[in-house]
């Protein structure tokens, strides 16, 4: 129970923190819909430009994370249920 009104009042205080910032980067990050893209120093969109060997392992760590989100956050709780209920 502790630990719900925990993470209620942290997340109050986020929220009176956030609402206090006053700052063009934060009016450009609401103004993008909260996306933060991948860019470099030269601001330039990352997946532009690259070799098609480095376009291919960005696609892969995507679908890794892919099949991680869908695992661990979907399916977790089934396959937790699954072993308690085999473990004697």
């Amino acid at each position: 129970m502790f630990n719900y009104v925990a993470i209620i009042v942290i997340s109050e205080l986020d929220e009176i923190y956030y609402k206090q910032i006053n700052s063009q980067l934060k009016e450009e990050f609401e103004h993008r819909e909260m996306e933060v893209p991948i860019r470099n120093i030269s601001n330039i969109d990352i997946k532009q430009g690259i070799h098609w060997v480095d376009s291919l392992m960005l696609m892969m760590v995507d679908v890794i994370y892919l099949i991680y989100d869908i695992g661990y956050f979907h399916f977790m709780p089934y396959f937790i249920f699954i072993i308690l209920g085999s473990w004697k």
